[in-house]
């Protein structure tokens, strides 16, 4: 009987020490939802060390530059756990759902509580400038545990002159 009772409490223990180790931090569901916008000012200026950005980078490199203005109606979390970090990007898509593109302006936004919202987002900064034609978009990353990753985007269905 007692032997029984001691395999128990040591297979217990190795199920407890197995179930027990840090899982893998579960990406929160975010979403752009409502409508989005951008507004680029007329004045251009060059910028030799490169506009501070808050998002995913603090820095974009020596380019011409230019005020903006990035929103969006609603970020939202629509998962039971509370989101990390977040980076509101603006980026310059080659075409019509592009999966890469040049990143004009990143904003930092404070991590967001399980299902909940940010209504009326959004960020005054200065993005690059581009001098072509290309299709604008709003993307949402996450901070990861190891990394930032994609979690949504809005893509404007005209090419515009960035």
């Amino acid at each position: 009987m007692k032997t029984i009772a001691t395999s128990l409490i040591a297979f217990s223990s190795v199920l407890l020490s197995i179930s027990g180790t840090t899982p893998q931090a579960a990406a929160a569901d975010l979403t752009l939802d409502g409508s989005g916008y951008y507004d680029l000012g007329d004045t251009e200026f060059y910028l030799r060390s490169g506009a501070r950005q808050s998002g995913r980078y603090s820095n974009l490199g020596r380019n011409y530059y230019q005020d903006a203005e990035i929103g969006v109606s609603y970020i939202t979390n629509n998962s039971y756990t509370r989101s990390g970090s977040m980076s509101f990007e603006l980026w310059a898509k080659p075409f019509y759902s592009a999966t890469s593109g040049i990143i004009m302006m990143t904003r930092g936004i404070n991590p967001l509580y399980s299902d909940s919202y940010y209504p009326d987002v959004y960020s005054y900064g200065t993005a690059l400038s581009l001098y072509q034609w290309r299709y604008p978009e709003l993307n949402l990353y996450e901070k990861g545990r190891r990394s930032w990753e994609w979690r949504d985007a809005l893509t404007f269905s005209r090419p515009n002159y960035l």
